[in-house]
């Protein structure tokens, strides 16, 4: 599953998702960081991540 995989920044041992980009990428979807527990399947192994979600609807 490589959902978001062009947000996501693979380092030594952490993974950093540019939310703002993703915004800017998708005008339909309003997020903010809030700390959830969120694991993310690459084709050679898992990642944990931890940010915050808050869904905004648009009017």
């Amino acid at each position: 599953m490589y959902l978001l995989s062009r947000q996501f920044l693979l380092l030594d041992e952490l993974v950093h998702v540019s939310l703002m980009d993703f915004l800017r990428n998708n005008l339909l979807l309003h997020l903010h960081l809030a700390f959830e527990s969120f694991e993310v399947s690459f084709g050679y192994g898992f990642f944990h991540a931890e940010f915050k979600v808050l869904v905004v609807t648009s009017r």
